[in-house]
């Protein structure tokens, strides 16, 4: 009868654990943290152009647009340069639920935003200030957003363009700024075409010289004599 071997004590060696879900990716990590960082560095940097000192929280920007949509032009400039903190700066979700709050439609808002980086590209904020004291009103400063890029910063920084200038701009109706300015399309469009015009002609001309510099070419010795 054979011996029963003595059972030997202490913890019997542990299973290795199956793995849970996929593996961390280093690489990935490391790419979304880099995404992360681009992210922070450009809502920063919208904040510090746009937001006038105002740190990113979805609550202070909020109260200061509503507070700014409650007084005039330049305080609807203002309120258009924190839009465009939160546009940037929002969570997915989180701008359309301000918009909501707001009592803004997207269309509006777009409009703030525009007007507030068109009057920021100005070269100088005294421009801005002879355009605030002109339109005087958001729905005339609305208006101008019609201008193309190039006419508008030329009517605030020079006063004038196309026919149309900030003198005019402060004593026009509404409606009659609006007829002005697309007087002012009207004949910007018109300028453009004759400039294409005559590139198109000096472009045929110039083809037509090429033309007859390449029969040249090609022609003998008594073809050239002959012409």
């Amino acid at each position: 009868m054979t011996e029963k071997q003595p059972s030997k004590r202490g913890a019997k060696p542990v299973a290795q654990a199956e793995v849970v879900g996929p593996q961390l990716d280093a690489d990935k990590l490391a790419e979304r943290t880099q995404e992360l960082v681009t992210l922070g560095e450009h809502q920063n940097e919208v904040v510090d152009q746009f937001g006038d000192g105002l740190p990113w929280h979805p609550d202070h920007y909020e109260a200061a647009i509503r507070g700014e949509l409650r007084r005039g032009c330049e305080a609807f400039l203002r309120a258009g340069r924190y839009l465009v903190v939160a546009r940037e700066c929002a969570v997915h979700g989180e701008w359309y639920g301000l918009l909501d709050r707001l009592g803004l439609g997207q269309e509006q808002a777009r409009r703030m935003i525009e007007a507030a980086r068109r009057v920021a590209c100005l070269p100088n904020p005294s421009h801005a200030r002879d355009l605030m004291a002109a339109t005087k009103s958001q729905s005339r400063l609305i208006e101008l957003l019609s201008l193309p890029d190039e006419q508008f910063t030329k009517l605030a920084t020079e006063g004038e363009t196309k026919g149309l200038t900030l003198d005019d701009v402060e004593h026009m109706s509404r409606h009659e700024l609006r007829s002005a300015i697309r007087d002012a399309r009207a004949n910007a469009d018109a300028k453009d075409q004759r400039i294409n015009k005559l590139s198109d002609d000096l472009n045929k001309e110039h083809e037509k010289t090429l033309k007859a510099q390449r029969r040249w070419k090609a022609a003998t010795p008594d073809e050239q004599l002959v012409t």
